[in-house]
């Protein structure tokens, strides 16, 4: 087309597909004149290495007038490797049909946490289950929902022995906690008693002071089709809770109880950001308008986060170096993976992955040197 017109496009639309009737096409729009294609881009899955596909090209000019396909055919070539992927291996079952979401070490890392429908694999209904890293590898059930309630997304602590969760048994997600050692007693303690505005997200400091959570705002004040969500701190003594200056979704707290990892959409994006809770200061991590960054967390001398991104088309995992503002993938594969959990003792880390087009636990081991 002629070069006075490219600054005239108001958006490209690719379609790519594995056949020329295009049954079951990806398609993305990018918005503007497009001068280049990066593959895969955050709203494609990964291409299939080494295979022929089909693709079209149309674009919409300002004044509303679009154009005819262009149509064109390509091979990608043999996959390349960011960088050496870590080797992982099954935490969970792969051959059982529960679902396996959000592991949690805890503190002496020894145990891991996680959410689970194993009860009763038919029902969206979870529980908190506990899974040792020991020669028994033995796995328990620490909490029992009650009707269609379901328990999820567990924290360790406040302190030793404890585990705290998200559970809907009073029709709201509130924060419970249970004691977890042998002779303790495993009652379930409300912390929270929201009738609305759910939370969703928490994260237990290490020194058992403060809970980190994410709760709902009012209509009210939420900001168009933003995910953020209000971020309060908990403080554990004497229940009250204090509002932060920040918003966001799935908070971490550091080792050192005193940054808060929090993701945000306020650049457009889903990115990672961090909150300093001493000075009351917020500093980007991984921004990029393209590319959804999610589930961080911290590396156990909290010098690096660990998180998700679909940089490469379907989500992964990658390592940030803070202090050198270095990142590198951990893992590539053709599965989707999410919500990692670094051991606080050790360097192994875990995290859910749909290889089995099943959510299960799977473990990497981070090099010494990061």
């Amino acid at each position: 087309m002629p070069a006075a017109q490219v600054g005239s496009i108001e958006s490209v639309k690719l379609i790519v597909s594995l056949d020329k009737e295009y049954t079951e096409p990806q398609a993305i729009i990018l918005t503007g004149p497009i001068k280049e294609i990066v593959f895969p881009n955050a709203d494609l899955k990964r291409l299939k290495p080494e295979t022929a596909y089909f693709a079209k090209v149309t674009y919409t000019l300002k004044r509303k007038q679009e154009s005819l396909p262009a149509e064109m055919t390509f091979s990608t070539t043999a996959m390349q490797y960011v960088g050496a992927p870590l080797p992982p291996s099954a935490f969970t079952k792969a051959d059982s049909p529960s679902i396996d979401l959000y592991p949690a070490w805890a503190q002496d890392g020894k145990t891991l946490f996680f959410s689970s429908n194993a009860t009763d694999e038919s029902q969206q209904v979870f529980e908190i289950f506990s899974k040792r890293t020991d020669r028994l590898g033995q796995t328990n059930k620490i909490t029992s929902s009650m009707s269609k309630s379901s328990d999820t997304k567990p924290s360790a602590g406040p302190g030793a022995e404890t585990v705290t969760y998200l559970s809907s048994r009073i029709g709201v997600f509130n924060i419970w906690s249970v004691k977890t050692g042998e002779s303790q007693n495993k009652a379930p303690m409300q912390l929270t008693q929201f009738e609305s505005l759910p939370i969703h997200w928490i994260s237990c400091a290490k020194d058992g002071k403060k809970i980190i959570y994410c709760r709902e705002k009012l209509a009210s004040k939420r900001k168009g089709n933003s995910t953020d969500l209000a971020i309060w701190m908990l403080n554990v003594s004497d229940g009250v809770n204090t509002l932060l200056e920040v918003e966001g979704t799935q908070v971490k707290v550091s080792p050192d109880g005193e940054k808060i990892l929090y993701v945000s959409d306020k650049q457009g994006s889903l990115d990672i950001w961090m909150y300093d809770l001493s000075k009351s200061s917020v500093s980007s991590l991984v921004v990029d308008p393209n590319v959804i960054d999610t589930d961080p967390t911290w590396s156990k001398d909290g010098n690096s986060i660990i998180y998700s991104s679909n940089k490469t088309g379907n989500f992964d995992l990658w390592i940030m170096n803070i202090r050198e503002d270095k990142k590198r993938p951990l893992t590539n594969s053709l599965a989707d993976e999410r919500y990692p959990d670094c051991n606080p003792v050790t360097n192994e880390v875990v995290y859910c992955s749909d290889e089995t087009d099943i959510w299960k636990l799977h473990k990497i081991v981070l090099p010494e040197e990061q």
